[in-house]
């Protein structure tokens, strides 16, 4: 597609997300979002909840906590993470989560427009900078992905 034949809404997603990402950038972690702990006896794992939205709309989430004993309703996604140093924002209220690109396409393309998706996603759902809860949760994939609902596996956009 060549650059003239961008729509009007086209343009403005754009513009959106690049802003979001400048402001990303120029906040760093003083508008990160922080992470409570988990609770490994509890078998606690995190959910994002996606809100709904359009497609141009920024990823608006909410993180909630959980117990694997307590059987939550949630759908895991598997994806490619990509270049791990390139993220982009998602929100978590007024707070960001940085995110590789191919995750951020993931959620725009599983995100409903009418009603919350509720997933565990990997990067979002543990604490990447806690080396410890890393090697304990990593050990609960297992049951994580034996107890969601489904699995979404994404294999990127169609070319």
């Amino acid at each position: 597609m060549a650059r003239d034949d961008i729509t009007e809404k086209q343009k403005l997603f754009l513009i959106a997300l690049q802003d979001d990402i400048l402001s990303f950038r120029r906040r760093g972690r003083h508008n990160t979002y922080g992470y409570s702990s988990l609770d490994p006896l509890k078998t606690e794992i995190r959910l994002v909840t996606v809100l709904p939205g359009m497609w141009e709309d920024r990823i608006q989430c909410e993180i909630s906590v959980a117990s694997l004993k307590a059987n939550p309703e949630y759908e895991a996604l598997s994806y490619s993470w990509g270049n791990p140093e390139l993220k982009e924002p998602i929100w978590v209220g007024d707070k960001q989560i940085g995110v590789t690109s191919n995750c951020l396409k993931a959620l725009r393309r599983f995100r409903s427009r009418e009603q919350p998706v509720t997933l565990w996603i990997d990067a979002i759902c543990i604490n990447q900078s806690d080396d410890g809860e890393k090697s304990w949760q990593v050990k609960l994939m297992g049951e994580i992905y034996e107890k969601t609902e489904r699995v979404l596996i994404w294999l990127g956009e169609n070319d």
